[in-house]
């Protein structure tokens, strides 16, 4: 019984062990002596990219372990070693690589596991990722190598055992520090007439790259051949470009030496331009950094210094009469003393400036404070060996005196009176420490500046891109609260009502404080300076300062010590603000901290202006959208009302026309009425189909139909108006048309009726014709009118297919119309997929153009006749189903009742009246009838329902 206990205590040990290591937030793996891998917990098959099957007795090697580091070293040698010498791995450092080849450090932890003999059983890794840490440390030693560089080249500069080769070291360290391909100097000279001149006098380049030094066109090159060149340098500029963007002029010297990008910095010396430091890039297209700018810059700064002080060194060579002069025309401290005595036997002018004329005296007892014998930090015994000089010590040194920092240049040398003394040059390098200073300065405060500008960036794209404001300004106030380390950060709105701010966005840094977002702040006198002077305000002692004493309770309530307030502007009036509090009492905002809220405050401001403008650009449209389809549907009410009555008078003129007793006087009146009243009707049918497609409503037929039948048909329809003007209407049909095609075929002839139309009413004499061909895109047909009528002025084409418009008041005048024609014609057309467009010549005719889509079929059109559905051929009639039918007529107006019954009793029908849709249905179902002649508006049931219930 105990034993089952045991085993079953074991098992669940077991499953406690597993499930810790399966969900453990580190790598953990075990390996047999061999490296083999026996276990592999999830974290670690997420972080390397396998999966169990894949990872599972396969060897480390070639899996997660490279054969080497990208430093070189050697990997497997280690792994071996691991498992001979386990204890001297316990922790190690090493790259690995992920499944996908992507490289990284992992820091492990390994643990040997011995079987109950004392033999190695397996290895226990336990690893976690520093690949973040080791770039950090890549990074940092990237930067003190910089600056380790730029100390060898100050020390290079200052080696007064200086050698014309230094330049190679120097331009060495230069390119090694911008990561270049080639770096040198250029001299400048002037030639007898007077000429700037450049010559590259020194040169480095990396493996692999061309020199350039002996290139004959590189000396004496003339500046004026390069304006831009001489432009930049001789300001003082810096040239940092890719090569194919600069002029002409330099591009054709510097694509020939393989230079993709170029970096140059002017050498000048009190305002002098002396020359120029260039680095090429032959590998790359880049432009270098601030940082690598600034660093080289200071190189460039030395550089400078020390070709002059070559020059000046130079000059005391040639000339030994004028040597006292130059030695104290250098501003380094130089002084000769005796090594035994310490007695000062030389003491430049400069040096007497600082530590007065203490020659004859000891040294240390005037060139430092608080000395009782010599420095401590005296080099005599370093500058002779047996008595004799061994060469030039170099060190840094900060002076009690001065405090000013110098880099001493001591050696021994032979006096005049043959002893061996001490020559010490200490030149001051404050500047240059101040520099290096500076310069960490700068890289912290570039870093601080690139966190600010990524904020920025960020709260920018939060603010524009985002389609909810409030939440994208609870993403802000966090942005904002953590960049500057605040305890909250705020945004409230005010209501101009009664003044009271309302919080509409908050974040805390404190945890499980509760949201501020919806408190109501009461106004209080900071609000009201806010208000009247638009300007940010900064409060310390927030807990008793009287101008927030309304807030108190909220202040008190947060632990608040001080905050800054920045006013929300747009032009004329504060809309908010931005507030940051701060719970430590040491912790203050300095000016660039509120001027980067302030610069925040205005992209919120903006955005929150944006979307009141956006809103209300879209209630006004939605106001007009409402207003349109109003005015539509009242055009298209009011249209079908006065058509109604319309088509009676027409039908009622028709008849009395049709007798014959009445005399042609009457005739002549009634025809009058009759063609007054077609032409109103044909504008009621043109303001429906334009309020029919403004509204959305017009809908197009898909049916079979013969477009060259419909072709002739439209033209033998408007042949009669082209006769009675002399005018002849042809048509043209490409034989590559098809005969049916898919469409419908009453919206494509109101279309070509409708431009077919205008051009025999603006036309006097010549023709008219219609052209129809298979346009370039697939199932698109393009049709055309052309006339030879009076053309549109240019200046009008674009306007002519507006509604009510046409060539000018005066066509209006002479030649009747709406415009409405060609405005619907192109809304049609575009509803049929295509467009339409006119060209035209004043004075000599126009050609409208439109294209619509239309797929060919080999369907034929259709009628129905009884319950059967009949094809007709191009040639057959319907005259053979022809008879008297029992006509049904649903119609509610009296007039159009009597009018139908007139017209189809003349013709033998036999006719049936419903004044409803539901008097139609129970006329339907009583009798057998031929036709029903439906109405679509009529009371109790109207035309549409009643179809649905005959059908």
């Amino acid at each position: 019984m105990n034993k089952e206990l045991n085993q079953e205590n074991i098992h669940k040990d077991e499953q406690k062990y597993k499930t810790i290591v399966q969900n453990a937030n580190s790598i953990i793996m075990q390996v047999t002596p061999e490296w083999n891998i026996t276990l592999f917990n999830q974290y670690a098959l997420n972080f390397f990219g396998y999966t169990e099957d894949e990872i599972i007795g396969k060897n480390v090697m070639g899996t997660i372990v490279p054969e080497t580091e990208s430093t070189g070293r050697n990997l497997s040698a280690i792994i071996e070693d691991i498992a001979v010498n386990p204890q001297k791995y316990r922790n190690n450092e090493n790259e690995n690589i992920k499944k996908n080849g992507e490289r990284v450090w992992v820091a492990w932890s390994n643990k040997v596991i011995k079987d109950k003999d004392g033999n190695i059983h397996e290895l226990l890794c336990i690893g976690n990722d520093i690949t973040g840490r080791k770039i950090v440390e890549k990074e940092l030693i990237k930067r003190e190598a910089n600056l380790s560089a730029l100390l060898r080249i100050h020390r290079h500069l200052l080696d007064p055992d200086w050698k014309y080769q230094y330049y190679s070291y120097i331009l060495e360290e230069v390119g090694q520090m911008a990561n270049a391909s080639r770096s040198y100097i250029f001299k400048n000279s002037l030639n007898s007439e007077g000429q700037l001149l450049m010559s590259q006098v020194a040169e480095w380049c990396a493996p692999g790259i061309e020199p350039q030094i002996n290139n004959p066109d590189l000396q004496n090159l003339p500046y004026d051949s390069f304006p831009y060149w001489a432009e930049m340098l001789t300001s003082g500029k810096v040239i940092n470009s890719q090569v194919k963007n600069l002029p002409d002029s330099v591009r054709e010297v510097l694509e020939p030496q393989s230079i993709l990008s170029i970096l140059v910095l002017p050498l000048t010396y009190k305002g002098k331009f002396s020359g120029f430091i260039g680095l090429d890039d032959c590998v790359n297209y880049r432009e270098w950094n601030n940082l690598d700018i600034s660093l080289l810059q200071s190189a460039t700064g030395s550089i400078s210094l020390a070709m002059e002080k070559r020059r000046v060194e130079s000059d005391l060579k040639e000339s030994n009469k004028r040597f006292a002069a130059v030695m104290n025309s250098i501003e380094s401290v130089i002084y000769v003393i005796d090594m035994d005595s310490y007695e000062v036997l030389f003491l430049n002018q400069f040096s007497q400036k600082i530590f007065g004329n203490v020659e004859g005296k000891v040294c240390w007892k005037h060139f430092q404070t608080g000395m009782t014998g010599p420095c401590e930090f005296c080099t005599n015994n370093r500058l002779t060996k047996d008595g004799q000089p061994i060469g030039i010590y170099r060190w840094e040194y900060q002076n009690t005196l001065n405090q000013r920092w110098y880099q001493i240049h001591d050696q021994a040398i032979q006096w005049i009176d043959g002893r061996i003394v001490k020559l010490v040059i200490a030149t001051d390098i404050d500047e240059l420490k101040r520099t290096e200073k500076a310069l960490r300065n700068v890289n912290k405060d570039l870093k601080a500046r690139l966190d600010e500008l990524a904020v920025l960036n960020r709260i920018s794209r939060t603010i524009t891109m985002s389609s909810d404001l409030y939440a994208a300004l609870n993403t802000v106030t966090k942005e904002i609260g953590q960049l500057l380390n605040s305890s909250h950060a705020i945004i409230s709105l005010i209501n101009p009502k009664n003044n009271e701010w309302k919080i509409v966005a908050s974040y805390t840094s404190i945890e499980n404080e509760p949201s501020m977002v919806n408190i109501v702040l009461p106004d209080s006198p900071m609000a009201k300076q806010i208000r009247i002077e638009g300007k940010s305000i900064f409060i310390k002692n927030a807990k008793i300062n009287k101008s927030v004493a309304p807030l108190r309770s909220l202040i008190l309530s947060r632990n608040v010590h001080a905050l800054m307030v920045v006013p929300l502007k747009k032009p004329g009036k504060i809309i908010g603000s931005i507030t940051l509090t701060l719970t430590q009492k040491e912790r203050s905002f300095n000016s660039s901290e509120i001027k980067l809220v302030e610069t925040i405050a205005g992209h919120i401001a903006a955005a929150i202006e944006n979307v009141r403008l956006l809103d209300e650009a879209k209630k006004a449209r939605e106001e007009a959208e409402e207003a349109n389809r109003a005015k539509s549907q009242f055009l298209a009410n009011m249209s079908h009302e006065i058509r109604t009555p319309m088509n009676s008078v027409i039908g009622f003129l028709s008849l009395v026309l049709d007798d014959p007793i009445i005399s042609e006087r009457q005739r002549k009146y009634l025809s009058s009425a009759h063609n007054s009243s077609e032409k109103l009707l044909e504008l009621l049918n043109d303001i429906l189909d334009l309020s029919k497609l403004e509204s959305g409503k017009l809908e197009l037929e898909n049916i079979p139909f013969d477009l060259h039948e419909m072709i002739r048909d439209t033209v033998q329809m408007l042949d009669l108006s082209a006769q009675k003007k002399n005018l002849y209407l042809s048509s043209d049909i490409d034989n590559a048309l098809p005969h049916y095609i898919m469409g419908d075929p009453g919206k494509l002839r109101q279309i070509l009726v409708n431009l077919t139309g205008n051009a025999i009413k603006f036309t006097e004499k010549g023709e008219v014709s219609i052209c129809v061909a298979l346009a370039e895109q697939e199932d698109m047909i393009h049709f055309s009118v052309s006339d030879t009528g009076i053309g549109i002025p240019s200046e009008r084409l674009d306007t002519i297919f507006d509604p009510f418009t046409q060539a000018d008041a005066s066509t209006t005048r002479k030649f009747g119309g709406t415009g409405l024609g060609t405005t619907i014609s192109k809304q049609i057309a575009e509803l049929m997929g295509g467009k339409i467009w006119a060209e035209s010549i004043e004075g000599k005719g126009s050609t409208f153009h439109f294209t619509a889509h239309l797929k060919a079929t080999q369907k034929k059109p259709v009628r129905e006749i009884g319950n059967d559905f009949i094809s007709l051929d191009d040639n057959e009639s319907l005259s053979k189903f022809q008879r008297c039918f029992k006509v049904l007529l649903a119609e509610d107006i009296e007039e159009n009742i009597i009018l139908a019954k007139i017209r189809l009793e003349e013709k033998g029908h036999t006719i049936i009246v419903a004044k409803d849709g539901r008097q139609a249905l129970e006329m339907f179902q009583k009798n057998e009838l031929d036709l029903i002649l439906m109405d679509v508006h009529m009371p109790q049931m109207n035309g549409l329902e009643a179809t649905k219930k005959i059908r």
